[in-house]
């Protein structure tokens, strides 16, 4: 190995097999496990990569292929730019949303076997991420206290952080992914189109959906931090996880906590409410919206302005008939 240049003829361990590969090709790297890819994305690869498709297939997937980069690029650059918005600037607050899959309990670092056929006590745990300062405020719904996952869970969350935590008169950027039970759906912008033009929270609005197969975003890296703390630790009960002990904070300085209702003291911290049931009473119906990508609410008129791409021009929508009173 005194010269990595020479040829080699006898064989290597693989440890010198990795230093002769990484001191020789510095710029390859190993492929890794990946999950979660977009369903399109590999899809049309496998057309352009099968020898047995037919040329004109092989164009149509590369143009389909080609349009898609480029949709899912501008919303990334998108939120990106966003994201570098400075903290409070000009009254902007740039926020995410997610749920991430149920905790378990107990969650043991040894679990018995016998878990397997047990049914454990689920928690579920939904993010907000502030994406101006990297923080997010994690809900943890024990069990006894869930709500079906959509509209009423969302927006009653959402509307307690806002709050809470957001100063009257900001004017919000908020992304979400495509799930249309949860997020992507005409109560969730009634929700905003209400705060902005009738209760007058927000100065503004504007909502951005992310490109299905390409969502990964704010809440996710905060999830996974938690998650691989949550890997190395004995969980017996929601209150290990809360707190200043718990595991939530003890997994980064800029995840905190919050429960429906206080395990120590019995009190609630926030509300469900029928958001789904005023909303529809008062809204009209968002029809085209699974084309929609990008909404714009401003304090004016009984209209909202929507786009099927963040790059692409907005048309006016009207999203209620007059006044609420």
């Amino acid at each position: 190995m005194n010269n990595i240049n020479q040829e080699i003829k006898d064989p290597l361990c693989w440890k010198s097999f990795q230093t002769y590969y990484k001191a020789r090709f510095p710029y390859l790297k190993k492929l890794t496990k990946r999950t979660d890819f977009c369903d399109l994305c590999c899809r049309l690869k496998q057309t352009l990569n099968d020898k047995k498709t037919l040329p004109e297939n092989k164009l149509i997937a590369q143009n389909e292929l080609e349009n898609h980069t480029i949709e899912y690029s501008e919303a990334r650059k998108a939120y990106s730019d966003h994201r570098k918005i400075t903290a409070k600037e000009n009254g902007w607050v740039v926020l995410s949303l997610d749920y991430a899959e149920n905790i378990t309990l107990p969650h043991l670092i040894d679990q018995p076997a016998s878990f397997f056929f047990k049914t454990l006590k689920k928690v579920d745990l939904f993010g907000i991420a502030d994406e101006n300062n990297n923080s997010q405020l994690n809900f943890l719904i024990d069990e006894g206290f869930r709500i079906k996952k959509g509209p009423n869970s969302v927006i009653s969350m959402l509307d307690y952080y806002l709050r809470t935590l957001i100063k009257k008169g900001s004017s919000l950027i908020l992304y979400c992914d495509n799930c249309g039970g949860q997020n992507k759906n005409q109560y969730l912008i009634g929700y905003l189109a209400y705060m902005v033009k009738v209760e007058k929270y927000l100065n503004g609005a504007e909502l951005y959906f992310m490109i299905v197969g390409h969502t990964k975003f704010g809440p996710d890296g905060n999830f996974g931090t938690l998650k691989r703390k949550l890997r190395d630790e004995n969980v017996y009960s929601i209150t290990d996880l809360i707190g200043e002990t718990g595991i939530v904070q003890a997994s980064a300085k800029n995840n905190f906590d919050i429960t429906y209702k206080d395990p120590f003291t019995g009190e609630k911290k926030f509300e469900w409410k029928n958001w789904k049931g005023f909303i529809g009473e008062h809204f009209k119906p968002c029809t085209g919206i699974r084309t929609w990508h990008a909404i714009k609410i401003p304090p004016q008129t009984f209209h909202i302005q929507v786009s099927p791409s963040v790059t692409s021009p907005f048309s006016d929508y009207k999203i209620m008939d007059s006044e609420i009173p």
